[in-house]
């Protein structure tokens, strides 16, 4: 009964919850007790990415820096196709690496999406030829993962571009060089009543940091703005919020299912941490 215990070591330290953060606690000072000598323990935080784009990393390193981790990586220069194509989607393509956000004003789904997944069709259909499994697609519920698999079964396949279609989580540990996020739902009750998972830090996470040159997310405007009105729901939203703030260059348009998409990236040049 972990909620009843009182012996002041499980108080403290509550291994229960993280054998990590328990080592943690007993390592850095806190409340007038003193950390142990680094002798004894000490904690070591990774800080150098191989994987990550420039500009992912920036939007991954702000959630480094709450553990005073500054995330570090391969210099990559981006540079784009001087050849561009008849829709804003061509302009992902055009690049070899980077970030960009698609935004459709759809508010009546839950757990699956008809117009984020018609997105993620036009947006592989302006795609080059690429290598096969080169993409992945990833959502947080099972229900839009059938469906996408339904509709891009074209782009899949041994020879196709799309090498996984999948939750979140399956995707864990894994890359791939381009990786299409489909945050799915867009109805304001259920984006309030499933903040905790939805917007959740740690499946953002993951999803974002899987990619190897260019993230898209696939998500609505509804979620995009949605602030949760639980504190824990709140903290647990800081990269999608941090998403929003860094891609605000608008691309281009689309129309997908009737309904308006779209398309920001980050601006050039230096930005504030």
């Amino acid at each position: 009964d972990w909620e009843g215990e009182d012996r002041p070591p499980a108080v403290l330290y509550q291994p229960f919850a993280s054998a990590y953060d328990a080592v943690r606690r007993i390592i850095e000072p806190a409340d007038g007790r003193p950390g142990v000598p680094p002798a004894a323990a000490r904690w070591s935080g990774l800080r150098l990415t191989f994987r990550l784009p420039p500009v992912v990393r920036e939007l991954i390193a702000r959630i480094y820096r709450r553990d005073r981790i500054e995330l570090t990586g391969l210099p990559r220069t981006a540079t784009a196709d001087p050849a561009g194509g008849e829709s804003a989607w061509s302009e992902v393509w055009r690049w070899n690496v980077g970030l960009f956000l698609a935004v459709h004003d759809e508010d009546g789904s839950r757990r699956s999406n008809a117009v984020a997944v018609a997105a993620v069709e036009q947006l592989l259909a302006a795609a080059p030829p690429l290598p096969p499994g080169s993409v992945a697609v990833v959502t947080p519920h099972r229900a839009q993962r059938s469906l996408l698999a339904t509709r891009l079964a074209a782009h899949a396949g041994p020879d196709g571009p799309v090498g996984v279609i999948d939750t979140v989580e399956r995707l864990q540990g894994g890359e791939r060089p381009t990786v299409i996020v489909s945050g799915t739902v867009s109805d304001p009750t259920a984006v309030a009543a499933n903040a905790g998972f939805v917007l959740n830090l740690n499946r953002a996470n993951v999803a974002f940091s899987r990619v190897q040159d260019r993230l898209v997310v696939v998500c609505s405007r509804t979620l995009l703005d949605h602030i949760p009105a639980e504190v824990e729901h709140y903290e647990s939203a800081a990269l999608w919020k941090a998403l929003r703030d860094l891609c605000r260059e608008p691309v281009g348009e689309a129309e997908v299912g009737g309904r308006r998409v779209r398309l920001y990236r980050p601006p050039p040049g230096p930005r504030p941490a």
